[in-house]
């Protein structure tokens, strides 16, 4: 019994052997496969951090880019800030100065108004008052006629001297 179970065993051993080498094949392909797809990953690594560093410094010059864009479009900006504060100062000065101006217009037309209301009542129509007051049937036609001209001739008169004024 000693020997065959020593051949047993021999034989479990070979076969022990057999699945061993078996399983070490088979890890070693496991293993070949393994590297294989480590070098895959490697490899696709290093090209996704090389396409990484390029979209980065892409991102750094458009970042760039866009910066240079918005300090020119701010400086101009600023600018059409500054003409437009400009312009509109100059509107309000130019409205200013219409309004002074018509401000002295209706003063004078006011004032000549008033000067010629007064030279008309102080003058003409003082005359004709007193023509109206008085008995007209008294005077002549001659008479009248002169008063009625020298009416006539103050109130040309008022005109050319507000015309001259």
């Amino acid at each position: 019994m000693a020997l065959s179970d020593h051949q047993i065993s021999r034989n479990d051993l070979l076969k022990l052997v057999g699945d061993l080498t078996q399983k070490l094949e088979l890890a070693e392909a496991q293993k070949h496969d393994a590297e294989i797809m480590l070098d895959t990953v490697v490899e696709h690594s290093t090209i996704l951090e090389h396409e990484l560093q390029l979209a980065e410094r892409n991102v750094r010059e458009l970042n760039g880019v866009l910066e240079e864009r918005v300090r020119l479009r701010t400086a101009e900006l600023e600018a059409a800030n500054r003409n437009l504060a400009r312009e509109s100062a100059e509107r309000k000065q130019a409205q200013e100065e219409s309004l002074s101006l018509t401000l002295q217009v209706l003063e004078q037309r006011s004032l000549t108004i008033e000067r010629t209301y007064e030279a008309v009542h102080n003058g003409p129509l003082q005359e004709l008052a007193v023509l109206l007051r008085t008995d007209i049937s008294s005077f002549s036609d001659d008479q009248l006629r002169s008063q009625l001209q020298k009416i006539n001739t103050d109130l040309r008169g008022i005109y050319q001297s507000m015309r001259g004024a």
